[in-house]
């Protein structure tokens, strides 16, 4: 243990002297607190809890303890430090909450005011509304007024409390007005009736008026719609015997058809539009006429000028074909029997039509006298004679006659040839060959300067022909 003694003859301390001094006092008190620990750490009714301790007290807090004022408790410390933060805590809440608060209240405040200037603007709105409706009921009652000496009374809204009658006097201007209408005289029955009648000519005329105006802007709308919508096919199909250009009903003509109807619709519609004496509505309607009958027009004209290019062309093709493709001679070679044996050729001249070119018919030779003979032909029974020895038939032509010197003898020639014919050569039936013979008709050229009469020669050919037993036969074929 460290004694200070002071000297005796130092009046005043020096700083060593008060330093060692309060160092002094320091450890006494130490000792002092450490011989009370030690005392209450071995008394049985001590309260002393080690935690206290300097050496192990690791929560140095001001706190006091539940045990003692001069201890402090752990639990308690740690309690303390959970009360703290849940005070931070609700604190925090407390704050976001009033934040939250504020800005609903804002936001209730905004929407009161913006239904505070909407509620506004539709007063406003209505005060106009009425305003307007009083404006116009004064312009409606004023004839009314001025005719009848009526005024209707307007209807009191139910908003509106009802007033009461005043018991002051009335205003001069209200007495002078009542005078005034009190003063004009009164209207007769028949001015009032023919009032009534030019109110009712002239709303009636003006609904039919409104009425005309419309279905002539419905109709001219419809005529633009169609002319926009039209586009003209670039080919169109004729009748082909027509003297004018008129179209056949054909999906390629369709859209021709369906415009001309479509217009024609809307000329019929024009007509029941009526003018009642309005020249608007008159001139109006007869522009819109005038302006279909010129799409009419316009389409006709189309018509017209691609039917004449078409009948133009098709002429143009007839004409170049070659000039000497439309007649044709032909020759057939008949074969004639003689004494002598010596076949002759008779030259024949038929008519070929060509479709689109007028026929030409070639005369006969005029050199010397043609003379008809008939001989028979050894062909054979199982078919019939070839197509060159049967007289030859055009189209638009028949079968060439003989040239003969005199009617007689032409008769004679006819009674003879024309019943030697065997019509069952012409067999109906390819299956089953003909057994009859074929007769064959020959047309010979007799020379004039042969010694032979005509007589003679009719003799030769019923000779020649067959016999009625195979004309007999021949039908029963048929």
């Amino acid at each position: 243990m460290l004694l200070y003694t002071p000297q005796q003859f130092n009046y005043q301390p020096s700083p060593r002297d008060r330093y060692l001094r309060a160092l002094a006092e320091e450890n006494a008190a130490r000792e002092a607190y450490a011989a009370q620990l030690a005392r209450e750490r071995y008394n049985p009714y001590s309260i002393y809890n080690s935690y206290d301790d300097d050496d192990s007290d690791v929560y140095m807090s001001p706190a006091y303890s539940s045990r003692s004022p001069y201890l402090v408790d752990p639990y308690q410390r740690s309690a303390r430090s959970r009360y703290l933060d849940e005070q931070r805590e609700y604190l925090r809440l407390k704050e976001i909450e009033e934040a939250r608060q504020a800005a609903l209240e804002e936001k209730r405040r905004e929407r009161e005011r913006i239904a505070e200037a909407r509620r506004r603007q539709y007063e406003h709105y209505l005060q106009q509304q009425r305003q307007a409706q009083e404006a116009r009921e004064r312009r409606s009652q004023s004839p009314f007024q001025s005719i009848f000496d009526f005024v209707p009374s307007r209807p009191i809204p139910a908003t509106q409390p009802v007033q009461k009658v005043s018991d002051r006097a009335p205003s001069t201007s209200t007495s002078s007005d009542s005078l005034s209408q009190k003063s004009r005289p009164e209207p007769s029955l028949e001015a009032k009736e023919e009032a009534a009648i030019k109110i009712q000519s002239f709303v009636r005329t003006t609904f039919a008026r409104r009425r005309a105006l419309s279905s002539l802007a419905s109709i001219r709308s419809q005529f633009e719609s169609l002319c926009s919508s039209f586009t003209f096919p670039t080919t169109l199909e004729f009748e082909p015997d027509s003297v004018s250009p008129k179209l056949t009903y054909s999906s390629a003509n369709a859209p021709v058809h369906a415009q001309e109807d479509s217009l024609m619709r809307l000329l019929s519609k024009l007509d029941t539009v009526e003018s009642a004496g309005d020249k608007k509505i008159r001139a109006a309607r007869k522009q819109l006429a005038n302006e279909i009958e010129a799409a009419l027009s316009v389409i006709d004209s189309k018509k017209e000028e691609m039917w004449t290019r078409q009948k133009t062309s098709s002429q143009t093709t007839v004409a170049e074909l070659p000039s000497e493709d439309s007649s044709m001679q032909v020759e057939e070679a008949v074969p004639t029997e003689s004494p002598s044996d010596a076949s002759e050729v008779t030259v024949m001249e038929v008519d070929r039509i060509i479709p689109g070119s007028p026929s030409t018919i070639v005369p006969e030779a005029e050199s010397s006298p043609q003379h008809l003979t008939n001989n028979t032909s050894s062909t054979s029974p199982d078919a019939p004679s070839s197509p060159e020895h049967l007289p030859l038939q055009t189209e638009g032509s028949s079968l060439p006659s003989p040239i003969v010197e005199d009617a007689d003898d032409a008769a004679l020639v006819e009674n003879a040839l024309f019943p030697s014919i065997d019509e069952s050569a012409w067999s109906l039936d390819e299956e089953e060959p003909s057994t009859a013979a074929t007769p064959s008709i020959y047309y010979d050229a007799v020379d004039e300067t042969s010694g032979e009469s005509e007589s003679e020669v009719a003799s030769q050919i019923k000779s020649q022909s067959h016999p009625d037993s195979e004309i007999e036969n021949g039908f029963e074929m048929l």
